[in-house]
């Protein structure tokens, strides 16, 4: 099922390792160097300044106390120009107690971290309006393989506020800051500007900030990195060099080892990292993200574990990912390749990150070269290279895809993995719109040793190629309950596994989320000082477009192949509708000379929207399209919502029945002048005639006949039906596919029903005839009783003519007398055609009973509720005896269309209990199904007619 990519996770990323001094003194017996004299008049100078009482008075920030405030131009002289280097002055004020504030402007740094030490109560802040206007700039960093603007190794109370450090664009100026503090470390708006070279140009990371308990520091310590900018003017990708053999990018923030307590990384701005944005993965400490933008990060943009702190484990809450290769910046000449969202990784087998209210896009991932080892995942719990992580819990979280990578890929899990194990889905929305994935064959996937995994309350959704749901392989115990499952594919497979399925529907479409309300086009402004500014803005309660007296109405496509028009009348106003639009909005808003206004365009997928005052006079629209009322789904027949006293005649039919193009083609200019051809009939042969009318699109057609039907070579062009052939019941099938040009043949009897593309036409006779006039049959209605392997009994009554439908000649018309009719059967079916109603009817047996081709409730079949079974499910046994039970809400019967299910398998109040091998047991029902068991191999299908 999935390909393990072997060395993916070979640990590039790490930082670099400096040794660091624990005092600030020259070590003795060696001879002082200039770095060693500044040093030393640092402490020198700030021991002077400490007690001489320049700059102001004592001031608290972020709930730190400052001894004093020193201006950075005005008390210790520095050059906010950037042409003379500010590290003496910048070292001498290097003391606890000490908050510098830096003026707007430039500020050069010639050597290596000029501030190194682990003081207390220490602080740098900006003045202007936004980070950027305080920069500071790094000459000679360019020269150096990794670079250190400042480091802060232990001490408490540290804070760094509103600037930025300038990279330039040189692709090689790789600047870091190591910010290890032990506890209340406030890294707060600070940006990294220029482009963000790759990883051999840096220290491993452009940000450290570890509570290091080789530091002194302990679990209760807790750091935090507030709207921290990262990115933005593009940087060096290359993917892992696993499957690139390049150097990768720079990794924006990593956690070492010695990792203890708490990082919050709250509303940061990390777009296009080239490695992992955030790499927390071989400590027992943890990380807490808060809100924050993920924008074209690759490798992944939060890579980290649950942690085996004693209070805490690490949470992902309210993130915004985004994947769209439109958007990247300057790469440099590479490209991205993993593509991967949040990967969790734990080098010592961690458990229990949460990850909830996030908001995971996957747009645009062209850019990404096709080879194995690209494509990561959406969300993946890997175990690759030496990783062993636990469970995870998915809480309350939104993805759309719309790429090939893997949704959500639960790798397997070892021995020496703490517990939990399980990975529980809660509140899961997921849609995808790809015909399949990369490395994996569903969307959600579940390995070995993921027992006791939970899904629920969850909608998952893909309605293109053949995609699967829920894979489990090797798992036990596991659930899947409450959640809407609407794919191609099978909805849940149980591969030497077993479960319990309850509660399931199949219909909801799992409307893709509205990304629209993020902060992905946040200014570059800081907003104030204090204010942890959580700037998620939660102001996404899906508005509707609406004030006043607006209201909104969405036209959502449902069929991807094919572009339908749309046309609303409105006695009132209208407005574009742009935020619940997707991928374009309505073509055309204009006043009619009546004062009405036309709102009209064309779709496929996606949504057009807009506004509107007043009421919806009339309206056309394709069958192939849904449509919301201020965010409600509604019918056709809701769609006008006023006095609908008007002459317009697009209240007729078209409100309710869809697209009435496909008929429309009435005119007699069509070139083939093949009325009055011969019909090629001779006695009670017919001619039909099926005439395809868009040369770019192939469509399918399927006719089923009550007689007999030959092909009509002489009628036909460019080849001719596929397909004819006669089918169990007696009918026959005419079937095939056509583009232009024409395809015929001859029949017998009656047409009984038919299925056909919105282009093509119609003749019978060399006439030219409506959809609705295809169906010829001289029966209002069909009736089967299909055998199942046991004996069953059936009587019926109608209020009209009865007879036997061809192919059942014999049999059937022997249990026929006047308009009622009573037969037995195991196996076979006893068909007949009828015209009026079935006023009674009865079953003794397991038969299955179709009216008009549909299954029924024989039970309800002659009363006056509806007897048809809308829902179904199928059980395909994979390798050896799987057995099952499941129960439905309402009433559930074999269906001997779809699968072969035994006398054995039982049936009683709603509920099944069976098994299966190596062949799919069927059934219809109505409601819901409310529980489900399997033991062994088996792929569950469901789906709504």
């Amino acid at each position: 099922m999935a390909r393990k990519l072997a060395g993916e996770d070979f640990d590039s990323d790490r930082s670099t390792q400096v040794e660091e001094s624990d005092d600030e003194h020259t070590d003795g017996g060696r001879l002082l160097n200039r770095r060693d004299y500044v040093k030393l008049s640092a402490v020198t100078a700030g021991t002077v300044i400490a007690s001489t009482g320049v700059g102001s008075a004592a001031v608290e920030r972020h709930g730190i106390q400052f001894d004093r405030v020193l201006d950075a131009v005005e008390d210790l002289g520095m050059d906010p120009n950037g042409d003379d280097p500010i590290d003496s002055a910048l070292s001498s004020a290097y003391e606890t107690g000490t908050l510098i504030e830096f003026p707007e402007g430039t500020y050069r740094i010639d050597d290596e971290a000029p501030i190194s030490g682990s003081k207390s109560r220490f602080g740098m802040r900006g003045l202007g309006d936004s980070q950027r206007d305080v920069q500071f700039v790094f000459p000679n960093a360019a020269s150096s393989d990794g670079y250190w603007a400042f480091r802060q190794y232990g001490g408490t109370d540290v804070l760094y506020e509103n600037f930025s450090i300038q990279l330039t664009d040189d692709h090689e100026t790789s600047v870091s800051i190591q910010f290890d503090v032990n506890d209340n470390g406030l890294a707060i708006d600070l940006e990294w500007l220029g482009f963000i070279p790759p990883q051999v140009e840096s220290n491993g990371s452009l940000l450290r900030m570890n509570v290091d308990g080789d530091r002194g520091a302990t679990t209760e310590g807790v750091n935090i990195a507030r709207r921290i900018t990262m990115g933005k003017q593009g940087s060096h990708l290359g993917g892992h060099m696993s499957s690139t053999d390049d150097t990768p990018g720079t990794t924006f923030m990593r956690h070492d080892t010695s990792h203890i307590g708490e990082l919050r990384l709250e509303d940061v701005h990390f777009e296009q990292c080239g490695h992992n944005a955030m790499r927390s993965t071989n400590n027992d400490g943890v990380v807490t993200v808060k809100g924050g933008y993920f924008l074209n990060c690759d490798v992944s943009s939060l890579r980290f574990q649950g942690g085996d702190h004693p209070t805490k484990t690490s949470v992902i809450d309210g993130a915004h990912i985004e994947k769209d290769h439109s958007k990247l910046n300057d790469t440099g000449g590479t490209e991205p390749h993993q593509g991967a969202g949040i990967m969790v990784d734990s080098r010592v087998g961690n458990s229990g990150l949460v990850i909830r209210n996030c908001d995971i896009e996957y747009k645009d991932l062209s850019v990404a070269p096709d080879n194995a080892g690209s494509l990561w995942g959406v969300i993946r719990v890997t175990d690759t290279a030496n990783s062993n992580p636990g469970g995870i819990t998915i809480e309350n979280t939104r993805i759309h895809n719309e790429t090939l990578a893997p949704n959500l890929w639960f790798q397997t899990i070892d021995s020496g993995a703490k517990q939990p194990h399980e990975v529980v889905l809660d509140g899961v929305h997921l849609t995808s719109e790809s015909e399949k994935s990369r490395n994996i064959d569903s969307l959600v996937y579940f390995e070995e040793g993921r027992d006791g995994s939970v899904i629920r309350n969850c909608c998952f959704y893909a309605p293109n190629g053949d995609v699967d749901a829920v894979l489990f392989e090797g798992c036990d115990d596991v659930v899947v309950e409450d959640s809407n499952i609407n794919v191609t594919g099978e909805a849940v497979q149980l591969q030497n596994s077993d479960g319990n399925v309850r509660n399931i529907t199949h219909d909801a479409t799992c409307d893709v989320p509205d990304f629209s309300n993020d902060d992905s086009n946040s200014d570059d402004s800081t907003d104030d000082d204090s204010n942890s500014g959580d700037s998620t803005d939660d102001s996404s309660d899906e508005t509707d477009g609406s004030d006043g007296d607006w209201t909104s109405l969405a036209v959502d496509g449902t069929d991807s192949d094919t572009t339908s028009e749309y046309e609303f009348v409105v006695d009132g106003d209208a407005r574009e509708n742009t935020e619940l639009s997707e991928y374009g909005t309505v073509n055309t808003i204009e006043t009619l000379d009546d004062g009405t206004v036309r709102v009209a365009g064309a779709i496929r997928s996606g949504v057009d929207a807009f506004d509107y005052t007043g009421s919806i006079r009339s309206f056309t629209a394709g069958d192939d399209m849904d449509l919301e009322r201020d965010g409600e789904l509604i019918t056709r027949d809701e769609v006008v919502d006023g006095d609908s006293d008007t002459d317009e005649s697009t209240d007729d039919g078209s409100a309710d029945s869809g697209s009435d193009t496909d008929d429309s083609t009435d005119d007699s200019s069509e070139s083939d002048d093949s009325t009055d051809e011969t019909d090629s009939s001779d006695s009670d042969w017919i001619s039909f005639a099926v005439n395809g009318t868009d040369s770019d699109t192939t469509s399918e057609y399927e006719f089923v006949v009550d007689g007999d039907a030959r092909e009509n070579m002489e009628l036909s062009e460019y080849g001719t039906v596929s397909t004819i052939e006669a089918l169990d019941d007696g009918t026959v099938r005419v079937a095939g596919a056509i583009r232009s040009g024409v395809d015929a043949f001859d029949y017998t009897g009656a047409i009984r029903s038919f299925t056909a593309g919105d282009d093509m036409e119609f003749s019978r006779g060399g006439t030219e005839i409506s959809r609705d006039e295809v169906v010829d049959s001289t029966y209002e209605h069909s009736l089967r009783i299909v055998g199942t392997g046991t004996t069953s009994t059936y009587e019926f009554a109608v209020d009209g003519e009865v007879a036997a439908a061809p192919g059942c000649e014999g049999e059937c018309a022997d249990a026929i007398s006047g308009t009622e009719v009573a037969g037995e059967l195991s196996s076979g079916t006893a068909s007949f055609r009828f015209d009026g109603d079935v006023t009674e009817f009865s079953l003794d047996g397991e038969a299955g009973v179709y009216l008009d081709d549909r299954q029924v409730d024989a039970d309800l079949l002659g009363t006056d509720a509806d007897p048809f079974l809308e829902n179904w499910l199928t059980v395909d046994g994979i390798e050896d005896e799987t057995s099952y039970q499941f129960a439905v809400s309402g009433t559930l019967h074999k269906s001997p269309d779809l699968g072969s299910a035994e006398a054995d398998d039982v049936i009683e109040d709603g509920m099944v209990i069976g098994s299966v091998s190596d062949d799919v047991d069927g059934y219809r029902f109505n409601g819901d199904v409310t529980m489900m068991r399997v033991q062994g191999t088996a792929e569950l299908r469901f789906d709504e007619e």
